[in-house]
């Protein structure tokens, strides 16, 4: 049941935020006629592939960037099982990135702590936040440099380096 529930979440998140968002943000700036500028003409130096949850989106997205020439790192989610939402182990994901040249591959910590101190609670299901030996095996999977995306504190940062993270993004979710 719960897995249904996640899953169903994923598909309506992925629709609102790549349809509905993504669509209108994009027609806004056509129809405004203004000319913009995106990538390194922008000066931007790569592209953050962020919260991938399958190797077949992940993939999209880096032959996307690929075909662009344009630099990109991938970070993907894993469930508190250690897999995608698709069921991907984070082996095959590191292979995808090596494969098909990746600055860097790393993973998402978002959604590991609510407000409250707690683990998060996701439609029902609560989170599982990563101890520092989980995120060391991820580190060691890969010939790529690794980021964490979803860092929150001096402290948390400073554990990641210890463990040959090279590369962390702050956010959270929640604001």
């Amino acid at each position: 049941q719960e897995p249904v529930r996640q899953g169903l979440f994923r598909i309506f998140e992925v629709f609102a935020d790549t349809i509905v968002i993504c669509t209108l943000t994009a027609l806004v700036i056509l129809l405004s006629g203004v000319p913009v500028s995106y990538g390194q003409a922008a000066g931007a130096d790569f592209a953050m592939l962020e919260t991938q949850c399958d190797l077949a989106e992940a993939r999209a997205a880096l032959l996307a960037a690929n075909a662009l020439s344009f630099p990109a790192v991938v970070s993907f989610t894993f469930e508190p099982g250690g897999r995608t939402l698709m069921g991907n182990p984070p082996e095959a994901c590191a292979t995808l990135a090596e494969a098909l040249g990746a600055l860097a591959v790393g993973m998402d910590l978002d959604h590991s702590f609510g407000g409250n101190g707690k683990p998060d609670v996701v439609l029902g299901l609560p989170m599982r936040p990563r101890t520092q030996k989980d995120i060391e095996s991820y580190v060691k999977r890969t010939k790529l440099p690794f980021i964490i995306k979803g860092v929150l504190s001096v402290q948390d940062a400073l554990k990641c380096a210890d463990i040959g993270v090279k590369g962390i993004v702050v956010s959270h979710h929640h604001g």
